[in-house]
């Protein structure tokens, strides 16, 4: 049965594919042009998960071991022309299912009839821009990808995520450091609504138990030097967290077509009130007060093939016996700037965990195999490692480490058409492994801490 979900949605999809870069991009109401764009998108997906805790003791998972779905989605975007600098923007989302499993990994809504296809007004909104010599001023209100700050939209599923808010960018250009060209870049955002990469619905903020959120708002500034850049940023949810980033990244090049990039990060988190209170109150909560989480990574890029090496040290202590982990969202239904290159797949950012990963990214082009050229494919191998300390319920609480494992494989191709529109394809595979099945049982985020192996297929084209 899922081989021929499978050949279907290849078959379906090749006819009328989506572009997955282009799909969610937020910045695509600063084009001058008007018009019409439409993206198209196929995805299937399947999770098989596995633990011997739940089997024993709760006699499996309540949806299966196996998780997923297949569908097909389309997204229309408006763009008007800028009048006077001002303009509005508007965007029609849907989905339609091909097959699904009882749980869908938030592919499609779930309602009481099952997994089910869905449209919705995913975009409308006012935008501004008026720019001078050296500097520009551009922004959005009302319903969109309004990525700012702390906050940005995701595109993992069939559709993108969408906000109702406000977001404002102010640049400046021409504040180089001697013959460095220097740029420096502000930008806010106010949200009170979020529609997942699920749903048909602007809910309201929501904390980690389902709690209401009144607002949240964020901030950010870059400073670009082309060979170093750093950047500030941070979000605030009223009486749930507080979450900033601090980055910088330094690229230096070495020869030509050889360069070394150097990339530092350290994300913090704080309750914020008795939203975050409440949660703890409920169990629901990642970390008894604040968190930190630290994240560097070294990259060697020659030709078409780079090289990283990454390594991530979280703190995210959680006193109710519990293992907590680094929780960085401003509200649980924003998406938050995950720039940490250890971020793939399972986060790896347990409480007291280190991890490291190593991985190698090639793009094909100028390669073929026989007369087939291989130009505009992609491969990603990465592995990762991680440790931390749990204690074990069943033998009266005492601590054991705890091993997790990561591999992963990504195939991609992208064709570019002129106005940078095209087909593109994607397979990525992944195989997680934890050594002690019992940590889902301490665990904040348990959904996160079983054997788990996993297909993505994305086609992709936009017209």
């Amino acid at each position: 049965m899922r081989k021929t979900v499978l050949a279907v949605l290849l078959y379906v999809v090749a006819l009328e594919s989506a572009g997955a870069a282009i799909i969610s991009n937020p910045d695509n109401y600063k084009r001058d042009d008007g018009g019409v764009d439409v993206y198209l998108r196929g995805l299937y997906m399947e999770t098989e998960v596995e633990n011997q805790v739940m089997e024993d003791y709760l006699g499996g998972y309540p949806d299966g071991d196996t998780l997923g779905a297949s569908a097909v989605g389309a997204i229309v975007d408006f763009r008007s022309p800028y009048w006077s600098g001002v303009g509005g923007d508007a965007s029609a989302y849907g989905v339609a299912k091909i097959d699904s499993e009882e749980n869908s990994r938030s592919i499609l809504k779930r309602t009481r009839h099952g997994n089910e296809g869905f449209a919705l007004l995913g975009q409308v909104y006012a935008k501004f821009r008026h720019a001078g010599d050296s500097w520009y001023i551009d922004g959005q209100a009302g319903r969109g990808r309004l990525d700012a700050g702390m906050v940005i939209t995701r595109s993992t599923r069939v559709l993108p995520s969408s906000y109702q808010g406000a977001r404002g960018h102010l640049g400046f250009s021409g504040l180089g450091i001697g013959d460095l060209p220097g740029n420096l870049d502000f930008e806010a955002g106010w949200y009170d609504r979020a529609s997942g990469r699920n749903s048909d619905e602007f809910d309201h903020l929501r904390t980690l138990s389902g709690e209401r959120i009144d607002d949240a708002f964020t901030v950010g500034v870059t400073y670009d030097l082309r060979m170093l850049r750093l950047i500030y940023a941070m979000g605030e949810s009223r009486d749930f967290i507080k979450s900033s980033l601090y980055r910088a990244e330094l690229k230096v090049p070495l020869a030509k077509h050889t360069a070394v990039v150097l990339d530092a990060m350290l994300y913090r988190a704080e309750a914020n009130g008795g939203g975050w209170e409440r949660d703890r109150q409920a169990g629901a909560a990642a970390f008894d007060d604040d968190a930190e989480m630290k994240n560097i990574n070294l990259g060697f890029a020659y030709k078409n093939v780079m090289v990283g090496v990454s390594y991530l040290a979280t703190e995210a202590r959680l006193s109710n016996g519990q293992v907590g982990y680094g929780y960085f969202k401003v509200a649980d239904n924003l998406s938050y700037r995950s720039d940490a290159w250890t971020l793939s797949g399972n986060d790896f950012n347990n409480d007291g965990e280190d991890a490291l990963q190593v991985a190698l990214r090639v793009k094909l082009d100028g390669l073929s195999v026989g007369r087939l050229s291989l130009d505009g494919w992609t491969v990603l191998f990465l592995k990762k490692w991680g440790r931390f300390d749990a204690p074990n319920p069943f033998s009266g609480g005492r601590s054991e480490e705890v091993k997790e494992y990561h591999s992963g494989f990504n195939l991609g191709y992208h064709f570019d058409e002129p106005g940078h529109k095209g087909f593109s394809a994607g397979v990525q595979y992944m195989d997680y492994d934890i050594s002690q099945d019992f940590v889902v049982a301490v665990s904040a985020r348990p959904d996160q801490v079983v054997d788990a192996k996993e297909v993505r297929v994305y086609l992709d084209y936009a017209f």
